[in-house]
């Protein structure tokens, strides 16, 4: 089964980082541990009242027009850091985790897509296959307004299917969802595509899938897998010995649901086991910079630092910009220790 060899694109993509000289180090033991607290203090609109009895008098609004953080342009990446996506399969009506906060529409996404490009620093999104629509043709025409926005704009896309498990896909056969997915990489032409997200598939299933699908991709695209929960999980099936890890281009986990074993040494390990040396993603990482959702749970900076190629910062909006296209305090912590400029 052919496999695409990546080191040209690293090398000749603009904007993709790379380890450069005088990238600063980053040192992981340093825990920044009220960057959640930071989060919750600062705000866009700042408010001053004073409360007299039962009447509330507002003396002052003020809304801030100057970005949170610095994003230098030109920019790269620190250490081996290529590929910074904000996730945004959230932000779409047919997610299950759908909600005003996460939502594009019509009226915010170029804002949201601009602020992500200059205040957050990323360079791709990425986007939900939806399994409801069975031809690219179901696909809305703010989905497709989206897609086209980040295109234009230079983002890179990196297409996943929406939700996770196989109940979805009950009574698919293998044949159908190898189809499916390869319709939809022929007309969108995204340049990253995860087959499977969290499928809860074995490895027999999988493999077949691949098999059928490989041929029907007549457009350029990276396939990236297999998307496990878990870090260790991802760890487990490279050291299979009927692992899938071989099918994809990019290696990939992610870190959800307080992933305790996205940690530095297990990033790592996974980097130094690759099948023959293939990038590594951290493709829904939720994570703070030095710290998890909790503080007691790993942070990104274990990823960046091991090596990883890719990172998907998990739910994108609102985490990293909001409706107005603002860096949040998250995305300057990150940026600040990702992000450097040419």
């Amino acid at each position: 089964m052919r496999v695409r060899d990546l080191s040209a694109w690293y090398q000749t993509t603009p904007d993709l980082a790379g380890t450069r000289d005088g990238a600063p180090a980053l040192n992981p033991s340093v825990k920044d541990m009220d960057e959640m607290d930071h989060l919750r203090r600062l705000k866009k609109w700042q408010l001053w009242f004073v409360v007299c009895g039962m009447q509330l008098i507002v003396i002052s609004v003020h809304a801030s027009s100057t970005p949170l953080c610095y994003i230098p342009s030109p920019r790269h990446y620190v250490r081996s850091l290529r590929a910074y996506i904000a996730d945004l399969k959230s932000a779409f009506i047919e997610s299950g985790d759908y909600s005003p906060e996460t939502a594009l529409t019509e009226d915010n996404f170029g804002a949201v897509l601009s602020g992500l490009i200059n205040n957050v620093g990323v360079n791709g999104i990425r986007v939900p296959i939806i399994p409801d629509y069975a031809t690219p043709a179901s696909y809305s025409d703010l989905y497709r307004k989206i897609y086209g926005y980040a295109r234009r704009n230079g983002l890179l896309i990196y297409a996943s299917p929406l939700g996770y498990g196989p109940v979805a896909y009950t009574g698919w056969s293998d044949e159908r969802y190898a189809a499916w997915i390869a319709a939809y990489s022929a007309a969108f032409k995204p340049n990253f595509l995860s087959p499977f997200n969290e499928a809860g598939f074995d490895n027999v299933r999988i493999r077949d899938i691949m098999t059928r699908l490989r041929p029907k991709l007549g457009a350029a695209v990276f396939l990236v897998g297999p998307d496990k929960g878990h870090v260790v999980d991802s760890i487990l099936e490279l050291a299979s010995r009927t692992s899938v890890g071989p099918l994809f281009d990019i290696v990939s986990a992610h870190s959800a649901g307080g992933d305790d074993t996205a940690t530095g040494q297990n990033w790592s390990y996974l980097v130094a086991e690759s099948p023959d040396s293939r990038p590594v993603w951290s493709t829904e990482n939720p994570s703070y910079w030095s710290v998890g959702q909790s503080k007691n749970l790993p942070g990104i900076d274990g990823a960046v630092v091991s090596g990883v190629k890719g990172l998907v910062v998990w739910r994108g909006k609102p985490s990293l910009v909001d409706d107005a296209g603002q860096a949040t305090p998250k995305a300057c912590k990150l940026a600040e220790h990702m992000i450097v400029g040419d």
